[in-house]
């Protein structure tokens, strides 16, 4: 099955610089990432490296989206990985969505949950090299509980040699602070909701200096 043919059948999730994702039609729980023309192997290999860490970690797998292997496709190599969903079976919307489209449900309970995935990220030295929030969705659990899963753009830093440690705490809080000027930058025309978020961030410091 080409790119095409996915397209047509309404299989198209989303794309980045140099994949496009589709969900695969015989198993909709999963989705594949195929390169766009013209871009190598190199985000493959970097995922393949990343992924066969993080699998012998299974704790990491609460916020990273689950990678199931290879598929070979007539339109090339592809990675399979799970097809984030709410708890309705719908597709999961990613944080920038929210911030485009859908300010309503930007509450307290999705503020929690990026929250907690601070914590994450800053637990396990996980990078955002990529720190769109295009590559962070947010998983309705319950009508009342969502959880945020990492897609794409990540590195992980398991080093155990004291500097690179601390060279790797400090990278996760530089790139996680941009998620954050991103979401300021994309509602600097709704000021409700930018006090909202000002009153995260003071709540968040609050909370590192207890």
């Amino acid at each position: 099955m080409n790119r095409d043919t996915i397209r047509n059948e309404a299989r198209f999730i989303g794309d980045g610089t140099e994949r496009e994702c589709f969900v695969l039609p015989d198993m909709p729980q999963r989705c594949i990432k195929i390169s766009k023309p013209g871009h190598g192997r190199k985000q493959h290999e970097h995922d393949l490296k990343l992924y066969k860490k993080v699998g012998k970690r299974p704790e990491l797998w609460k916020h990273i989206a689950r990678f199931h292997g290879i598929m070979d496709t007539p339109a090339g190599e592809g990675l399979v990985f799970e097809t984030v969903r709410d708890f309705d079976d719908e597709i999961s919307k990613s944080l920038l969505h929210f911030l485009y489209h859908d300010h309503k449900s930007i509450d307290e309970r999705m503020f929690q949950a990026l929250l907690d995935l601070e914590a994450f990220i800053l637990r396990y030295n996980i990078i955002l090299k990529d720190p769109s929030p295009s590559n962070l969705l947010y998983r309705r659990l319950d009508p009342e509980r969502g959880s945020f899963i990492l897609i794409d753009g990540i590195e992980i830093i398991d080093s155990v040699f004291p500097p690179l440690q601390i060279w790797a705490r400090r990278k996760v809080k530089r790139q996680w602070k941009k998620v954050i000027d991103r979401m300021l930058k994309e509602t600097k025309n709704s000021p409700d909701l930018q006090k909202q978020i000002q009153k995260f961030l003071i709540r968040k410091e609050e909370i590192q200096r207890s």
